[in-house]
Order: structure tokens, then C-alpha cells, then sequence
């Protein structure tokens, strides 16, 4: 039986709950022994992903990609998001003005050339 990505996050989560030291990395080592006995090593990366949404939702984290030409102020980040956000900042020297932001699945353009583009898109 195949398992998802998502069912392996939830099974080490379980797991892993409550424990630390020596002996949260035996329960490390023995799902990296089941993924490879299983041949899923391949899907290490979204299990990862996956334990970190986990981890997110129980601690009350949210998690926001900013893109920006300038690396804002931590002021200002602390002035425009809630507490227990953490946000991960990638410059991206075409944004110019105005940044790209994606809070889980839905992202926002909010860069001039993302402004343009939306209204010739309209136009069309």
C-alpha cells in the first residue's frame, strides 16, 4: 500500500509528539527507515512541507512569502502582521514597486508590472 505524502506528515507527527533528545531522533531515524523500505524517499520534501503545516497550525503560525526589490524594515513588519507570523523574505529584483505576497495557496501581485499586466489582461 502507497501511502501520501500527507499520511506520512501525520503518522511522524503522532509519533514524534511529546518527545525530545535521543529519543525523538530514533523516531526520526525509524520513519527515514520506513521511507526507505517503502521506496518513498522521493517524497521527503512534501512530507516535510507537510509536518512543517502541521507543526504551523498546532502552534498557531502563520507563514507569509514576501517577494520585494528592498528588504523591508522589521518595524514595518511588525506594524502590518499579527503576532506569530513568520515571515520569509525573497528579493526579487523585478517586483521594482510594491511586492509579490502568498499566504498558503493564494497569492497576491501587488508590483507595478503586476498591476499592468493584470489590467492588459482585462483588456483583452
Amino acid at each position: 500500500m502507497k501511502f501520501s505524502s500527507q499520511q506520512y506528515a501525520r503518522a511522524f507527527c503522532d509519533i514524534a509528539e511529546n518527545k525530545k533528545g535521543a529519543d525523538l531522533k530514533t523516531a526520526t531515524k525509524k520513519c527515514a527507515d520506513f521511507l526507505s523500505k517503502t521506496g518513498d524517499t522521493a517524497k521527503s520534501r512534501e512530507i516535510i512541507a507537510e509536518i512543517q503545516k502541521i507543526s504551523d497550525n498546532k502552534n498557531k503560525i502563520e507563514r507569509i512569502h514576501l517577494e520585494s526589490s528592498e528588504k523591508p524594515d522589521s518595524e514595518s513588519l511588525k506594524k502590518n502582521f499579527k503576532k506569530g507570523t513568520i515571515v520569509l523574505w525573497k528579493q526579487n529584483k523585478k517586483a521594482g514597486a510594491g511586492a509579490i505576497i502568498q499566504i498558503g495557496d493564494e497569492r497576491v501581485d501587488n508590483t507595478v508590472a503586476g498591476k499592468i499586466n493584470k489590467l492588459r489582461e482585462s483588456l483583452q
